[in-house]
């Protein structure tokens, strides 16, 4: 209610930060006061928290069906890292990036246009998205075309980027998959040094998977560069028996 009270009251806010993260949905979000964002100058209403800044286009923000005016999920994600700490920030990327809400390029995008010396948050921001290298990589590295290759001259043709609906509006994507079969392979990149919020992601992902009846293998990139065909072989085996069940 106060979120739709203050863009009704003034045009040019538009809802930032936590309060736009629960909007949102988004985990991780502290309680409190209602952040607002705006370009302009002199703008003042009592009860909530206005910050001014001087990157804000009609691009980073939409209006809801009731009105509320917020950012768009890119830009508070670079908005949030004034309220969060480096970890609660990776999370919350990670999950936009699971729900779809994001793309790896347009994260980067941002960051690039935001960058600037005492800007609140931008400096985390970069740091957060560099840390993770996995998060810069193409959909299709090299490892992965490799690994796909090689198991469909074994008879185990992988979709590439296959997104799973988990319902409730929640989906996911696997790295390759087999829809009839459901059966899918992730590849993992053990080079990110956020190992912990990795593993808790992935554990939550393979339950949704499995309550859905997905089998999904794992393999590391170290896997694929040090014993390539050892794991291809388990991997045709681990397909095989999902086939023959």
């Amino acid at each position: 209610q106060t979120c739709l009270g203050a863009c009704l009251a003034v045009p040019e806010l538009v809802v930032s930060g936590p309060s736009a993260g629960k909007l949102h949905k988004l985990r991780s979000m502290p309680t409190g006061s209602v952040h607002l964002l705006t370009s302009v100058r002199g703008v003042r209403l009592s009860g909530v928290v206005i910050h001014l800044t001087t990157m804000l286009t009609t691009a980073d923000w939409t209006t809801r069906k009731d009105g509320i005016r917020l950012l768009r999920p890119v830009r508070l994600a670079a908005d949030l890292a004034r309220f969060l700490d480096d970890d609660d920030l990776e999370s919350v990327i990670e999950q936009m990036i699971d729900r779809g809400l994001v793309s790896v390029p347009a994260l980067y995008a941002c960051g690039r246009r935001l960058a600037g010396r005492g800007r609140d948050g931008s400096r985390r921001f970069a740091r957060v998205l560099g840390s993770r290298p996995a998060w810069n990589k193409p959909k299709d590295s090299d490892l992965e075309v490799r690994l796909f290759r090689a198991l469909a001259e074994r008879g185990v043709v992988l979709e590439p980027q296959v997104s799973i609906d988990l319902g409730g509006g929640r989906s996911l994507y696997l790295d390759g998959a087999d829809r009839v079969r459901r059966f899918g392979v992730e590849v993992d990149h053990v080079t990110w040094h956020g190992g912990r919020l990795a593993a808790q992601r992935d554990k939550w992902r393979d339950r949704q998977l499995m309550r859905i009846d997905w089998v999904v293998a794992r393999v590391t990139d170290e896997d694929l560069q040090k014993r390539f065909m050892s794991t291809v072989a388990e991997l045709v085996e681990i397909y095989r028996l999902r086939r023959a069940a």
